[in-house]
């Protein structure tokens, strides 16, 4: 029994050219190798996903044709294997044959083989998006270099301006390890303020930023856990030479510090 040519659409499909919700049941024509083709009915309308976009900005209308009303389509199948390649090949070969011996196979290669960043080929889409996925990283050091810098030059400012409070604490017997204790603790309390303020947006806007996020769960614990070890490692050596000038201070030169 032959049945009758049918397609899906998306949901950006759907609001495009039928705003009135009346999708299913309309009937569009497909283009088959530059002429016109089938027509086909709308059956179902499928949820967006980001496709045709190597940015990851809109979803673009999209139609889903059967599979078997495809006469020469080509389909491509993804497999997860913990065995080598080879094996791999061998083992999807031999079961392809089982199903369906008039299937014909073309090509294998790994995801690392299939997607390497290779401007040659790649288009210019994805070239641009590699290119500032490369320089990303650069600006997130550069940005974690001058934060650490301004947090030294910010309690060290504050130190310098509490030189005689410091000098009468030594005075009446503060010990040098009290002395780099408070300057610690007083240089860090902003960084857990901003840490425990910069977690409780992430949690917020995360689920917004899912659709941009492509191999990394918007709640990676190790991206969120990691982030924040590195900013109290920067922070914890940016407080330590102010704490460490503090102690070195004479508390008679201190008192007469203005």
């Amino acid at each position: 029994m032959t049945h009758p040519p049918v397609v899906m659409v998306n949901e950006s499909f759907a609001a495009a050219f039928w705003p009135d919700g009346q999708a299913i049941g309309q009937r569009l024509r497909t283009v088959d190798g530059g002429s016109p083709g089938t027509w086909r009915t709308v059956v179902g309308i499928a949820p967006n996903i980001m496709q045709g976009d190597a940015l990851r900005q809109t979803f673009k209308p999209v139609i889903y044709v059967p599979f078997r009303q495809q006469p020469g389509a080509r389909a491509f199948v993804f497999v997860r294997a913990s065995t080598p390649a080879p094996q791999t090949t061998q083992a999807v070969l031999a079961t392809v044959q089982r199903l369906d011996p008039d299937v014909i196979t073309e090509q294998f290669a790994s995801l690392d083989e299939g997607l390497g960043f290779d401007r040659d080929w790649m288009d210019l889409e994805h070239a641009d998006l590699g290119k500032h996925a490369a320089i990303a990283p650069v600006f997130a050091v550069v940005a974690l270099i001058l934060a650490a810098l301004g947090l030294v030059a910010v309690i060290a400012h504050s130190v310098s301006q509490r030189t005689k409070e410091i000098g009468i604490r030594m005075a009446v017997g503060a010990a040098t390890g009290d002395i780099a204790r408070m300057v610690m603790r007083e240089g860090m309390r902003p960084v857990a303020i901003g840490l425990a303020a910069g977690l409780l947006a992430a949690a917020a806007t995360n689920r917004f930023l899912e659709s941009q996020l492509v191999g990394v769960s918007p709640y990676d614990p190790l991206t969120l856990a990691g982030g924040p070890l590195v900013l109290i490692a920067v922070a914890l050596i940016g407080c330590r030479i102010p704490a460490k000038r503090a102690t070195q201070v004479d508390p008679v030169v201190a008192l007469r510090h203005d």
